[in-house]
């Protein structure tokens, strides 16, 4: 059990160790991982720090926020968030906002979330916002619910200029697809007029369902991205483990390298390593 030799003991237990996880990173040539945190995953932070710690060269990590208390308990989860990054050392802030909306209908840029983002902002780290379909419009209009969080997140932007920011998991892909083609209405590239803006390229894990490897099918995304974004601001991802329901970590980075022939050298470098290097400040 190698577990024990770098894990203290309230987690030896677990199934994940941040040995298999390193394992699949070597198979894949992924030189460094950033872990996210969710929910239904877990959202310990000292655990979050035992992995880094175990690969701090191979392993970067996001901070939880309990979003749904921030309203109610915005001081202790400020005091939570601050452990996280400045006693935990953790590189980076998860932001789910659909939780925010589980005990207050107020946008969650500004109001009574204005201390905790203060706070948060302060610390001199990334944050990194999964946007859904949360607020009162997503119960019948998912698209223009989703168009709203993007609004709230240019108003959060104009609000806090110095901080970068990322969104994970790209966009809500299903909804943009009518019949066999994918239509992004214009408001939907809003965001990335902010160079501080970025944008996760990941696609196998959301339509690998839909679509087969090598997904010629999505290229035209990609295409877009690079066209609408730019590659300085896109980086890729998986969604790791769960994209291994439809493909391979290794299939997940050859289809965008050997697959996209439109994309330039500096395009690859800058989706596969080079903005998210960036953004987390690794090497600099």
């Amino acid at each position: 059990d190698c577990t024990k030799h770098w894990l203290p003991p309230n987690l030896r237990n677990l199934e994940f160790t941040p040995h298999s996880l390193i394992g699949e990173m070597d198979y894949a040539g992924v030189d460094v991982g950033l872990l996210h945190t969710d929910p239904a995953l877990g959202r310990d932070a000292s655990f979050q720090a035992a992995c880094v710690q175990a690969y701090p060269e191979r392993l970067r990590s996001m901070a939880p926020v309990d979003e749904w208390r921030i309203a109610s308990e915005g001081g202790a989860v400020i005091e939570e968030l601050s452990v996280a990054i400045e006693t935990h050392q953790l590189h980076a802030i998860k932001f789910i906002a659909d939780l925010a909306y589980l005990h207050c209908d107020q946008p969650w840029d500004d109001g009574p979330y204005r201390p905790f983002w203060q706070a948060a902002t302060s610390l001199g780290v990334p944050v990194f916002f999964t946007l859904g379909t949360g607020g009162a419009d997503g119960r019948g209009q998912p698209l223009a619910a989703y168009l709203q969080q993007l609004q709230i997140l240019r108003q959060w932007m104009d609000r806090y200029p110095q901080t970068v920011c990322s969104l994970t998991h790209g966009f809500p892909w299903r909804l943009l697809l009518e019949g066999d083609q994918f239509v992004l209405p214009e408001a939907i590239w809003g965001p990335f007029e902010n160079p501080n803006c970025h944008l996760e390229v990941c696609l196998p894990v959301r339509l690998g369902d839909l679509f087969d490897f090598p997904y010629p099918e999505l290229c035209c995304l990609v295409q877009q991205m690079v066209d609408r974004v730019g590659s300085r601001q896109l980086a890729w991802g998986t969604d790791m483990p769960f994209q291994n329901r439809f493909c391979t970590y290794r299939q997940s980075r050859d289809w965008i390298e050997k697959y996209c022939p439109f994309l330039t050298a500096d395009d690859r470098s800058a989706m596969m390593g080079g903005t998210m290097a960036r953004v987390l400040q690794i090497g600099s």
